[in-house]
């Protein structure tokens, strides 16, 4: 439907909501397809707060395929990207991603002190995922 409209800032909406669909449903080819057709449509229209969201995404998805350590890269620019913004919303989701490509990569400590630093933020800003 957003397509249909023309509407740049839907389309990505919907984007997002399609590439973190997969994720939840564990689906790491889907989840990237969508996230990168986010990014592209993005940087296209200068949306910077869903270039970000894309990157996460499609960090989480490198990771569950076997690129952890890309992965995790792709998930710090995308946070990164996020906190430039401004906005705030989904940062505890976002570290759980993260974790779980630690998590992938043999990297448990770390991603230990990333669910931490989840825990606090979901304490301050009573955000819960």
């Amino acid at each position: 439907m957003a397509q249909e409209l023309h509407h740049p800032f839907s389309s990505a909406w919907a984007l997002t909501r399609a590439a973190f669909h997969h994720e939840l449903r564990q689906d790491g080819k889907l989840a990237q397809e969508w996230a990168e057709a986010l990014i592209k449509l993005s940087s296209e229209q200068g949306f910077p707060y869903w270039v970000a969201q894309g990157r996460i995404v499609r960090g989480w998805a490198l990771a569950e395929q076997g690129q952890g350590e890309e992965g995790i890269k792709q998930i710090q620019q995308g946070m990164a990207g996020a906190q430039v913004t401004g906005v705030e919303v989904s940062r505890p989701y976002h570290l759980v991603l993260l974790a779980k490509a630690y998590g992938r990569t043999g990297q448990g400590e770390e991603g230990l002190t990333v669910l931490t630093e989840a825990l606090t933020v979901m304490n301050k800003t009573g955000e819960r995922w």
